[in-house]
């Protein structure tokens, strides 16, 4: 995996110290686990909303 450069020496001339490969990928695994949590409940939602309309919309139409 490949990550954006960034410079190591800031405007006035003081080298950065940049974070390891370890560092940033705990950060993206912090953070994916937290999108996928919340993610996962609204997809979840979303599915029994749809299977609730399509019941319905299938009862209306045995109706007619």
């Amino acid at each position: 995996m490949k990550w954006v450069h960034i410079d190591r020496i800031i405007a006035d001339g003081r080298e950065r110290v940049l974070p390891t490969d370890e560092l940033i990928l705990e950060h993206l695994t912090a953070i994916e686990n937290v999108l996928a949590s919340r993610l996962l409940e609204f997809f979840d939602a979303r599915r029994l909303i749809d299977d609730m309309l399509e019941r319905f919309n299938r009862k209306t139409e045995d109706n007619q």
